[in-house]
């Protein structure tokens, strides 16, 4: 009897163990979030957010069992220019005061050769739409104090239209396509 209950402990552990998820929550000191938009189809303007948060989790033998939530504040967005920092959160681009957040939740990770595709929901404004970005898994490693960290890298284009943010598009003054880079290190939930 003894070794009966003993086999299926082992067993039910393995189980368990079979469909682990690790957690991670995002390191904000090693994450950035950059964007770059054309201006009168040539020059570029960048930018980045500087406050953000995101939880990411995973079983590392099946990918596509992975959740991704990611929260840009709108407020903390910076040019290095306040006249432009102040204009992109006016009503006519994201509308910081009534939309104060910029969220992502993903769907679906899908290992395409050496790139992940990740698809999820994005919310700019109260409106969503489904999207699709690279990313590049830059490895895990272990750090003595903080446990075990997860880094990506990803990229994507969205166009701003599809979140009626139209302002200069007429005119030419700003592209439709905006681009946007994510550089971000995860560290292991406690």
């Amino acid at each position: 009897m003894k070794t009966l209950c003993v086999t299926i402990v082992a067993i039910l552990c393995s189980i368990s163990c079979a469909f682990a998820q690790y957690s991670f929550d995002l390191d904000k000191l090693h994450t950035s979030v950059q964007f770059r938009v054309k201006q009168a189809g040539k020059d570029l303007i960048n930018g980045r957010f500087n406050q953000f948060e995101g939880k990411l989790s995973y079983d590392p033998e099946d990918l596509s069992t992975a959740q991704l939530n990611f929260k840009i504040k709108v407020q903390s967005i910076n040019t290095s220019n306040k006249e432009w920092d102040h204009l992109l959160k006016k009503p006519q681009f994201f509308d910081a005061n009534q939309h104060p957040e910029i969220v992502f939740k993903s769907t679906r990770f899908q290992i395409k050769g050496r790139k992940i595709l990740v698809s999820g929901k994005l919310r700019i404004q109260n409106i969503t739409k489904d999207v699709t970005f690279e990313a590049k898994d830059t490895g895990v490693r272990s750090v003595r104090r903080d446990g075990y960290r997860k880094g990506f890298v990803a990229n994507g284009k969205i166009k701003r239209s599809d979140f009626k943010i139209n302002y200069g598009l007429k005119e030419g003054l700003f592209d439709d396509e905006v681009e946007f880079f994510v550089f971000a290190e995860y560290v292991q939930g406690k």
